[in-house]
């Protein structure tokens, strides 16, 4: 968890210098979120992309609080349609060919029963 959220806030911190953004007061964090999901968005990535760097602000940042708190109301705002735009989703499972051609291998192996 400590990697992939410092990932996400190393991630947000070189959008905003490529972007001369500033993020050190609350306020001007909040506007640098928004464009920062706003970005993502329009780049495919999934809400979780948003989800996981307000958990990290925030456990990079105390001040914030808890991911509930509303001091970075419109970054939270800009999630949530995010995530009604593009909702989450679930593995696709193996395609067909692939579980034949796994049990083929299988029976090649010997292994009748687990195939």
């Amino acid at each position: 968890t400590k990697f992939s959220y410092a990932t996400s806030v190393l991630a947000f911190y070189l959008f905003c210098t490529h972007n001369n953004l500033k993020h050190q007061m609350i306020n001007e964090l909040d506007s640098a979120l928004v464009e920062f999901m706003n970005a993502c968005f329009l780049d495919g990535d999934g809400g979780f992309v948003g989800s996981r760097l307000t958990a990290a602000l925030s456990y990079v940042r105390p001040e914030l609080g808890r991911p509930r708190d509303v001091h970075i109301s419109r970054a939270k705002q800009a999630l949530r349609g995010w995530k009604r735009l593009a909702p989450g989703f679930s593995r696709l499972p193996l395609p067909w060919e692939v579980v034949c051609g796994l049990a083929m291998l299988m029976l090649s192996e010997g292994l009748w029963v687990e195939a």
